[in-house]
């Protein structure tokens, strides 16, 4: 192996180079071959740089050489044109030639100079104004103008064009002044531009800085209060005086007191006639007029107080303006909010504003942001709370359609629902997606017709206003607001966001919550007011039914709506409906109640007892089923059921009792004992339930229609009572109750009672009797309950 290889700079001769083994010489070798081509490229580079630099340093002796010889050729010509002969010769000819002329020629070059560039000044302001020049150009004409007409006002006899000029001088002035005033109410105006308009502003009527920060503040609020009291103002000016508004406190930032300070202090260095502006204009061919228009004018300089204005003063009045011109504008987005019924729009107009003033949040600094962002949102919200409430109140609106409809007798309409299985149905239209077709089934099935169509059509057209208020309040809680990139402060970011996109859509949630409640309880005062009216009947009440129905199901809130008006209505379109079918079945009732042939052929077992009922309570209840379902099955719920089917009770138990005691009366079976006390409990029966049983119902029955025939003998007075006590068991069951069954003893007092005089005193049958004829009429019920659907 090669030991370690030796440094060759530690070598003191080559001969103890040689005294390493050869591997090790050759790596010694090879080391020193590679400093060496080392070396020599670092040789080549630096001697390249020094080539380069060496270079160098010989062009510039050479172009120094060439600005020498050029410096002593013009030095030379110098020294030849200052000659003090030729100088001498100058001044004796220039002295020669003020001798010639005379000083009345130079002063009549100088009225005519100045008469020259008097008559332009006029055209040229005119020309800069026309073309929408630079103001400031035009401010220093007029500056010049008003120098040369004290100076040609102080000849003897001044010309009349003098006068002339000064007069269209006068009404320039007054058209650069509103020039200026409608450059400085502009939002599209640079800053630099701004600058120019506010000095030739200051120039054009020698104000100080402090007198054009008023200004411009004047003139912007005038821009702002025009637009706010606009009649058609909509969104875009709105949004125009905030942009006015939001730009001005920037502009009043940014230009004062620093750059208009110093563009005031650089009027005052240069004389206005050697301006650049001033000796670029042709008309006034200064080369030639320059040297005859008077010392006086051509080295004017205006005096302009520049340095008046302090910082904290400035900020003081621009603190004041913006409050004053910030009520200006809340004013006129009260003013655009009133005209604005849509709540989206007022969304639309509420981004815009806000995201207009986020946007200017890091060039603002002379306001409370926080102010001005809970001003902008009080105003808004309140508009929309109001928009709010009166979209909920406008529910009186359905109020008043079925009030019209009442008073024009369009109830009417509702008292037969055409029937869902008509022929007509088969017919429809089943086009795009048989949205026709099952609009006339859904008709059919809740009664949509007439006047229940007219008023649920105005309750949806709420409905669908209430649904586009709830979409914007969606629409709030999903905005999300850019920030500004010059707002270094998150945490005020996060805050508004908060306000904006929570507090602001649950304040108005809440202000709709009760406002909806407001009008719900509302509407159901007002229909409760319609059921107290003298006309109200029970085809009023169906139609009010159908209609609290729909509002209940269609509520778009947790609210227990008609709780007490829906009973009332269920009860008087159950009187209403037994009110028709008894009297129907009237003349059926005095011919059967009042002694009828008893059907026993059709009596079974031992000892014999019925198993069907009679054909008049059959009709009865079919008669009432039949009634029931031509008004329309959807109004029958289980309680609306349950209050026509104690009602029916009640009734028949009441003719019962009625016929009865006339059947007594009439036929001279009138008693001592007994019969006394039968006929008094009748009439007092009848007296206590007439009222209740169906309102109106008859009780005066004419003479000649009473066709009593009581049953000759007691067999045949007891098989009368024996069915007739069916009868009413079949009754019984046919009129239990389906909501609460618990409430059952409560309400059937009065048919308990007459069951059990019949069983105990009329009848007295045996316990075994009593429980076939009870199951025979349950079981009876059972088969044929089926008949009569909408009593189940």
């Amino acid at each position: 192996m090669v030991g370690e290889v030796p440094d060759a700079k530690t070598l003191g001769s080559w001969e103890e180079a040689f005294s390493y083994p050869i591997p090790a010489v050759r790596r010694m070798e090879q080391q020193l071959r590679n400093d060496i081509s080392s070396n020599r490229d670092k040789l080549r580079s630096l001697v390249g740089a020094s080539y380069r630099d060496l270079l160098g340093t010989a062009d510039t002796i050479v172009g120094m050489d060439g600005q020498m010889q050029r410096t002593e050729y013009f030095l030379g010509d110098l020294g030849r044109r200052c000659n003090t002969r030729l100088i001498e010769k100058g001044i004796v000819n220039l002295h020669d030639w003020n001798g010639d002329s005379g000083i009345a020629d130079r002063k009549r070059y100088m009225f005519a100079s100045q008469l020259a560039v008097f008559q332009c000044c006029p055209e040229v302001i005119s020309r800069l104004l026309r073309k929408n020049g630079s103001v400031l150009t035009a401010a220093k004409v007029l500056v010049i103008s008003r120098l040369l007409h004290n100076k040609l006002s102080e000849q003897a006899k001044p010309p009349a064009i003098v006068e002339r000029t000064r007069e269209r001088l006068a009404s320039l002035r007054r058209r650069l002044l509103l020039t200026i005033d409608r450059r400085l109410t502009s939002t599209s105006i640079p800053v630099d531009d701004l600058v120019d308009v506010m000095s030739a502003f200051s120039l054009a009527t020698s104000s100080s800085q402090t007198d054009v920060l008023r200004h411009f503040h004047h003139t912007r609020s005038e821009a702002i209060l025009v637009q706010a009291n606009r009649l058609e103002a909509g969104r875009e000016k709105i949004l125009q005086m905030m942009q006015l508004w939001i730009q001005t406190l920037r502009e009043s930032s940014a230009v004062f007191s620093r750059r208009l300070k110093g563009a005031l202090a650089a009027m005052k260095t240069t004389p206005i006639f050697q301006s650049l502006e001033i000796q670029s204009i042709a008309d006034f061919d200064c080369e030639i007029h320059a040297r005859w228009i008077g010392e006086e004018i051509r080295s004017f300089t205006p005096y302009i107080r520049h340095d008046d204005l302090q910082p904290h003063a400035a900020e003081k009045l621009l603190m004041d303006w913006a409050q004053k011109s910030f009520s200006t504008i809340m004013g006129g987005i009260v003013k655009v909010l009133s005209s604005i019924e849509d709540p989206m729009t007022i969304h639309h107009l509420r981004t815009d504003i806000l995201q207009l003033w986020f946007s200017s949040l890091g060039h603002v600094t002379s306001v409370d942001k926080s102010a001005v962002l809970g001003e902008i949102r009080h105003v808004l919200n309140q508009r929309l709370t109001q928009l709010i409430r009166d979209c909920c109140a406008s529910q009186s609106k359905v109020t008043s359609t079925i009030e019209v409809q009442f008073n024009q007798g369009q109830c009417r309409q509702t008292d037969c629902s055409p029937s869902l299985w008509d022929t007509t149905t088969i017919t429809g239209d089943i086009s795009n997606g048989a949205r026709n077709f099952k609009s006339s089934i859904i008709s059919r099935t809740y009664g949509h017709y007439g006047l229940i169509s007219i008023v649920l059509s105005e309750h949806n057209k709420w409905l669908e206003k209430i649904e586009s208020t709830r979409a914007m309040i969606r629409h709030m809680t999903e905005t999300r607001w850019e920030q500004d990139l010059d707002d270094e402060n998150d945490d005020d970011f996060d805050d508004r966001q908060e306000v904006l996109a929570k507090d602001d859509p649950d304040t108005l949630r809440d202000a709709m919550a009760q406002a909806l409640e407001e009008a719900y309880s509302d509407f159901q005062s007002s229909l409760e007011k319609l059921t107290r009216a003298s006309r109200f009947d029970g085809a009023q009440a169906i139609a009010l039914l159908r209609i609290t129905r729909e509002v209940k199901q269609q509520a778009s809130m947790d609210v227990n709506l008609f709780e007490t008006l829906i009973p009332s209505l269920q009860l008087e379109a159950a009187k209403w409906v037994l009110e028709n079918t008894l009297g129907k079945c009237r003349r059926l009732f005095k011919h059967v109640l009042n002694g009828a042939t008893v059907e026993r052929p059709l009596w079974e077992g031992s000892p014999e007892l019925p198993i069907l009922p009679s054909p008049w309570i059959f009709k009865l209840l079919r008669q009432l089923a039949s009634n029931m379902s031509d008004v329309g099955s959807d109004i029958w719920s289980p309680k609306a059921v349950d209050q026509i089917k104690e009602h029916l009770r009640t009734s028949v138990i009441t003719q019962i009792i009625e016929s009865q005691s006339d059947a007594k009366i009439t036929n001279g079976h009138k008693s001592d004992g007994d019969g006394e006390e039968g006929e008094g409990e009748g009439e007092s029966s009848a007296t206590q339930h007439g009222d209740v049983v169906n309102g109106d119902i008859e009780k005066d029955v004419e003479k000649k229609d009473q066709i009593i025939s009581p049953p000759p003998d007691n067999d045949e007075k007891i098989d009368y009572k024996t069915q007739l006590l069916f009868n009413l068991l079949y009754l019984h069951n046919a009129t239990k109750k389906t909501v609460d069954a618990k409430a059952e003893k409560k309400h059937d007092d009065k048919l308990d009672m007459y069951v059990e005089r019949l069983l105990r005193e009329d009848l007295h049958l045996t316990e075994e009797m009593e429980r076939r004829i009870t199951s025979s009429a349950a079981e009876y019920w059972k088969r044929t309950s089926l008949l009569f659907a909408l009593l189940c």
